[in-house]
């Protein structure tokens, strides 16, 4: 019994040693993660959109919670801390791979909490780079982890990811050429992968390439500013994109989180080189005239003004020429593009003010402290020439301001004809919105024609004239189409008229200005503006008539009817009315078509049945009338029936 018990002790232990070796190992699948996806939807559904890091640092700590509470990950079992770490043979499922993720994400958001709220200090930023050390180490992490347990896929985005944190942490450190080696290396991933995509995602890899170029730029600058090679940093990759400008770095999206980590870093330097270039900026032509500008903010305030215009002439260029010849632009697009250009006009606008202010500031006469200051600003500066600078100012803000409207008018009136509101807005724009900023337009140039002088500004009053006519017409076209969609016919039909007139009065004036005005390119922005207008105003004009023609139908017949009719009107040869065996005399309530139809010698329409068709007419008879007299009748009386009289008749009185 001894025996038989020890032989099935041995048996039983043979089965556990030989069990792990007999049981087929299990067969782990790749994993598949949306590493950027999930990355941006994140982060603009948590905080960052309006900037908000320590409320998304707050939701990757929970997120990561939950996520290891949810796989049986935690660290340690009732109040005990025990660390796991994390190993590929431990992932089975996506969830897995989300928790180096958020701690990545987590250590990143709390660097720019600290970046942002630390300002100068010192002790903050040693903690800000100790916490970007270890998002990157993190980041590394995942990238083992999906190098060897997820898709080719999930192993590019990681590999991806790890990149840009670890560029982040150098750019802090101002290892440049580091963090070009990380960038380019990010964004190559970025982009090829935007290439084999579909839709949905490729349009966020597109969007994060968007996103690394200008940091890429920054870096190149740095680099070449230190002397480095910019070519062997980004892995060979040098030529155009070496030239940079800090100007286009600073007008990026303002709301991208690349653009709110460079701005800190960029605005310094473009302040440096915008104050090199002011010192070559003495003097301002201005009615033949060359001031002197004797203030060093307002020649900064210049420079960045000019620098301003250039970028909206491009921007317009790339508007003109992103727009095809049949107008088959996506209206989002140019939409976009729009706003943008007005995002630069307000900057401008900013600069002019800033500048007047500055001028209004040397004029004004000042006591106190800084009355030796004035004093010598106004010794070195004659109050005329800062009166004709202030002069100058004030109709150049105006001119910009009217040219902001009109770019802005233009977005409306496409808004108006497609009778749709943008994204983001909830009221439609209608023609009495277009008429009010008209209105607006016309004080502008009210303004600018007050402070012109009459024998040294004769060209630019011409074209001061010209566009206030040209507004004046657009003004009232657009109160007449409201007018027309309140079904006021009179007032409408009158506001057309005196349209008409205003451009008949442009017209007559583009005859007789100056060649000096006719090749100013707002003369010629008018100029197509006014044919644009006379073409839509004889459209208007019809559609006016056909609107009052068809409600005055609608008032006499019976409803229905004149909707049914102008449906069925048809300007094809051969339609219902207008077809062969028809004439228009038959039915003069109805269209008829008067083209000739195509490859027919002459019009098959007919007015009227030539010669006259015989109708019969119904007769009296009059001849049987007349000849009545004349008619002689038999003698009947023989058939005549004879009555019987008897003496019962006679009786009862029959």
């Amino acid at each position: 019994a001894v025996h038989r018990l020890g032989s099935s002790r041995a048996r039983a232990m043979e089965d556990l040693v030989e069990a792990p070796a007999a049981a087929a190992p299990r067969e782990l699948l790749p994993i598949k993660l949306d590493i950027l996806a999930v990355v941006k939807t994140s982060q603009s559904e948590h905080g960052l959109r309006h900037g908000d890091y320590d409320r998304y640092r707050t939701y990757c700590t929970k997120r990561m919670r939950r996520l290891r509470k949810s796989v049986g990950f935690a660290h340690g079992s009732k109040g005990k801390y025990a660390k796991r770490v994390l190993r590929p043979d431990d992932c089975t499922d996506s969830r897995h791979l989300l928790i180096p993720l958020m701690n990545a994400e987590r250590a990143w958001a709390y660097a720019m909490h600290l970046k942002r709220e630390s300002g100068a200090e010192s002790r903050p930023r040693h903690h800000m780079l100790t916490r970007l050390a270890k998002a990157a180490r993190w980041a590394s992490e995942l990238q083992a982890l999906c190098a060897k347990r997820g898709d080719h896929r999930t192993a590019l985005e990681a590999e991806a990811y790890g990149a840009w944190m670890s560029a982040n942490h150098m750019i802090e450190r101002e290892n440049w050429a580091s963090a070009l080696r990380g960038i380019f290396r990010a964004r190559t991933i970025y982009a090829e992968l935007s290439r084999v995509t579909l839709f949905p995602e490729q349009q966020v890899y597109r969007e994060m390439v968007e996103e690394i170029d200008p940091i890429q730029r920054y870096c190149r600058y740095q680099l070449q500013t230190a002397g480095g090679d910019v070519a062997a940093a980004a892995g060979g990759e040098g030529g155009a994109e070496d030239e940079l400008s800090i100007t286009e770095l600073l007008n990026d999206d303002p709301s991208s989180l690349a653009s709110s980590m460079l701005r800190s870093k960029l605005e310094p330097i473009l302040a440096q080189l915008q104050a090199k270039q002011a010192q070559s900026l003495d003097q301002v032509v201005f009615r033949q005239q060359a001031i002197p500008v004797t203030s060093d903010k307002l020649r900064v305030s210049i420079l960045r003004s000019q620098e301003l215009l250039a970028q909206i002439v491009e921007k317009q260029a790339e508007l003109k020429a992103a727009a095809p010849a049949d107008g088959a632009q996506p209206a989002r697009a140019r939409a976009k593009q729009q706003d943008a250009v007005l995002e630069l006009f307000d900057k401008l606008l900013v600069e002019d003010n800033d500048a007047l202010e500055l001028l209004r500031s040397e004029l004004r006469p000042s006591t106190g402290k800084d009355a030796g200051k004035h004093a010598a600003s106004a010794r070195a500066a004659d109050p005329t020439q800062l009166l004709l600078l202030q002069r100058y100012f004030q109709l150049r803000k105006l001119r910009h301001t009217v040219r902001r409207h009109l770019l802005m008018l233009s977005q409306m009136r496409d808004k108006v004809a497609s009778g749709t509101a943008s994204t983001g807005e909830r009221k439609v724009t209608t023609a009495e919105d277009v008429s009010r900023v008209y209105t607006v337009v016309l004080q502008h140039l009210a303004e600018m024609s007050a402070l012109l002088d009459a024998a040294e500004d004769a060209a630019d009053i011409e074209a001061v004239d010209l566009a206030s006519l040209s507004a004046k017409a657009h003004r009232t076209f657009y109160l007449a189409a409201s007018y027309i969609s309140a079904a006021k016919w009179p007032h409408a039909r009158a506001l057309l008229e005196r349209t008409a007139e205003y451009i008949g009065d442009a017209d007559s004036l583009m005859e007789t200005i100056s060649p000096e005005t006719a090749t100013m390119e707002d003369t010629v922005a008018e100029r197509l503006r006014l044919e644009l207008l006379t073409s839509e105003l004889a459209g208007a004009r019809c559609r006016l008539r056909a609107s009052a023609i068809l409600q005055t139908m609608e008032a006499q017949l019976p409803e229905g009817y004149a909707q049914g009719s102008m449906e069925a009107l048809s300007l094809a040869a051969g339609s219902a009315r207008s077809g062969p065996g028809t004439y228009v005399l038959d039915d003069l309530d109805a269209y008829v078509c008067t083209a000739l139809p195509e490859g027919a010698a002459s019009n098959e329409l007919k007015l009227i049945q030539f010669p006259l068709g015989f109708e019969p007419v119904a007769c009296k008879p009059l001849l049987f009338d007349v000849a009545r007299n004349y008619v002689r009748l038999p003698d009947l009386s023989a058939f005549k029936k004879q009555e019987r009289v008897g003496l019962f008749s006679r009786i009862w009185g029959r």
